[in-house]
């Protein structure tokens, strides 16, 4: 049980880690970047990732970490893979 939790815990962490570096790559200035260069090179385009969010219960997870909530987070992706799909 507590190999669960400690899972889940650091599962956590990671997500959101990630969604902190996604954030911040997307509030960056490339412009920057492209100042001083000694040969020319062309600008990347930076791509633009959607602010979308979800609550897991709404997809049937079970808070307490020892539900297993594969098909929620299985639902929730494809939730917002079809929103984006619209957009």
């Amino acid at each position: 049980m507590k190999t669960k939790t400690i899972n889940l815990v650091l599962s956590l962490t990671l997500f959101a880690l990630a969604v902190t570096n996604t954030t911040l790559a997307q509030n960056s200035k490339s412009a920057s970047f492209y100042k001083d260069i000694e040969f020319k090179m062309a600008k990347v385009q930076e791509p633009i990732i959607p602010k979308n969010t979800v609550n897991l219960k709404d997809f049937g997870a079970v808070s307490g970490g020892y539900a297993l909530n594969t098909k929620a987070f299985a639902d929730a992706i494809d939730a917002l893979s079809k929103k984006v799909a619209e957009n």
